[in-house]
């Protein structure tokens, strides 16, 4: 385990994506009892404004190489 450091960001539109992440898990977990993977890929399914409203792991797949 190695530390992790938080800042803060002066991108509202950043801002405006981690508020709503929020606000999707607290929605979601509100209706059923997901596990944390269960988020997350929730999460990467959803698109968001700072990648040009691309999903994350669209994204992340097309940045290894790997678009299948």
């Amino acid at each position: 385990m190695k530390d992790v450091q938080f800042d803060r960001t002066d991108n509202r539109s950043v801002l405006g994506t981690m508020n709503d992440y929020v606000f999707l898990m607290q929605w979601r977990m509100a209706r059923e009892h997901p596990s944390l993977l269960e988020l997350a890929m929730d999460l990467n399914h959803t698109p968001v404004g700072p990648l040009k409203h691309e999903r994350p792991g669209d994204v992340v797949r097309r940045a290894l190489g790997n678009e299948s």
